[in-house]
């Protein structure tokens, strides 16, 4: 059995067609019929029947192309974590995480810093939610990843980072706070319970906060919100324009963290903060690689230029 005979087979139950799978793999029709069959006589089992419909996968015949396509992904990985596409001597960086100021001003630190040296550089970040980073970490396709999480989700994480491999180093935690344009309503509020903020769209920027603005608005306010899920509304806004635009157009309510980078983000627009924080959430900020790869030069680089922009808001 090898990796050819799994690519054959998978290819083939996608198509349900021996002479569509070899057309879309170039290769002969003969022998993707004959590698199958010396697969099936291998393992002493019949993985497809042929029907009037075309090629059909029998009951174990779709066990091991789920195991077969477990398979070809965990090469597929291998592959792209230890293969060499470029020279040695290039720099080579590949960061997945969220479009945050300190991975930009990184990013223009090590770009300036390879172009006066002369030699060429492959680098890439791409923009991606907490649980997509992980996961492109844990496959090899980008080398480092900037995640981050509110703090009653710790132990879940780190559940999630062990069973994948993962380690992680924070960069800093940081209080999360409420922030509405300046005339809204809640501004002169000297209490704001939930009953307050379900009357406005509340506008989240992370992925994994739509499911959990109710255990973060329990957790803030100490009550027990279940019998008031239906009248809750959100938002999710990526992009900090948007965020700033839908604060002012509307009645909405941000959530956001409370720390220096928003103070700049938001000068002169117009929206202020509520006082007070939600409750005692905190929000963790940091980075993650797997266990067993080393990281490069140029990722230790890029994460001593993130932490050393952290640092400058610890002060």
């Amino acid at each position: 059995m090898n990796l050819q005979q799994l690519k054959y087979v998978v290819e083939v139950a996608r198509h349900k067609s021996i002479t569509k799978a070899a057309r879309s793999l170039f290769v002969s029709q003969p022998g993707v019929s004959a590698a199958i069959k010396e697969l099936e006589e291998e393992l002493k089992i019949q993985i497809f029947i042929r029907t009037s419909a075309g090629v059909e996968a029998t009951e174990v015949g779709r066990s091991f192309i789920k195991d077969a396509e477990g398979v070809l992904e965990k090469a597929e990985i291998l592959g792209k974590r230890y293969s060499q596409t470029y020279e040695p001597s290039q720099c080579s960086l590949r960061v997945a995480g969220p479009s945050i100021d300190a991975a930009v001003m990184a990013l223009i630190e090590i770009i300036n810093k390879n172009h006066d040296s002369g030699e060429g550089f492959r680098i890439s970040y791409v923009n991606q939610f907490a649980f997509d980073v992980v996961d492109s970490v844990e496959k090899g396709t980008a080398d480092i990843g900037i995640v981050a999480f509110k703090n009653y989700f710790g132990q879940i994480v780190d559940t999630i980072f062990a069973h994948k491999n993962l380690e992680f180093h924070p960069f800093l935690e940081f209080p999360l706070c409420l922030a509405v344009y300046k005339d809204h309503p809640l501004v002169k509020a000297e209490h704001i319970r939930y009953e307050d903020l379900i009357q406005y769209p509340i506008i989240y920027t992370d992925s994994d906060f739509l499911d959990n603005t109710i255990q973060a608005m329990e957790l803030a306010l100490g009550e027990d919100l279940s019998d008031k899920l239906p009248p809750l509304k959100t938002v999710q806004a990526i992009d900090v324009y948007t965020w700033m635009k839908l604060l002012q157009e509307t009645m909405a309510v941000g959530v956001l963290a409370a720390w220096s980078y928003h103070g700049e983000a938001t000068a002169n627009s117009g929206i202020v903060r509520l006082q007070g924080t939600l409750g005692d959430l905190t929000e963790r900020r940091g980075w993650i690689k797997r266990r067993d790869t080393p990281y490069s030069p140029q990722a230790r680089d890029f994460i001593g230029h993130v932490e050393r922009y952290y640092t400058q808001y610890r002060k």
